[in-house]
């Protein structure tokens, strides 16, 4: 995030500012203000994108009668967000997985986040994450129940959302 990348900038040149203590203290304080700050909407954004992306999920899971649903919902690739759609999804979606695709536009990569509850044995997530992602170098890994894989250049995320549907 840039926002947190300038803050760490501002907090080393402080350092090494030639000024009164009092002053130096009173703006260390306030860059400690903005840190906490940038850390609480980081928090709140992670909540709201893991709940939007859950909604995504469920509406899909509802309407489907497969029990592999595929979407897509651009929250980024944080890692964060990921792990709380998976446990949430697992505790209100106990038949069906999931296969999630993720963009980062200004990254130009993209995430492929697989889930099966331990109500479905059939769905080997590493295996279906592996095949959507087949021929775009993606990296990452995971197990039979669970599996994520980020690939670089975003063109490729409707041939991956074509194979896992496919699937």
């Amino acid at each position: 995030m840039e926002l947190e990348a300038e803050l760490k900038i501002l907090t080393e040149e402080l350092k090494t500012l030639s000024i009164s203590a009092v002053k130096k203290s009173a703006l260390r304080d306030l860059l400690g203000d903005y840190s906490k700050k940038i850390i609480a909407w980081k928090k709140n954004f992670v909540a709201e994108q893991s709940k939007k992306a859950l909604q995504c999920l469920i509406d899909a899971a509802e309407s489907s009668e497969s029990n592999k649903i595929v979407c897509r919902f651009d929250f980024g690739v944080d890692g964060k967000v990921a792990k709380s759609v998976m446990t949430s999804f697992g505790k209100k979606v106990t038949d069906k997985s999931f296969l999630l695709v993720s963009a980062d536009e200004e990254a130009d990569r993209f995430v492929v986040v697989a889930y099966a509850p331990k109500g479905v044995k059939d769905v080997d997530c590493k295996a279906w994450a592996l095949a959507a992602t087949e021929g775009t170098d993606g990296k990452g890994g995971g197990k039979k129940d669970s599996a994520q894989i980020t690939v670089s250049g975003i063109s490729k995320i409707d041939g991956v959302l074509e194979k896992a549907k496919a699937l």
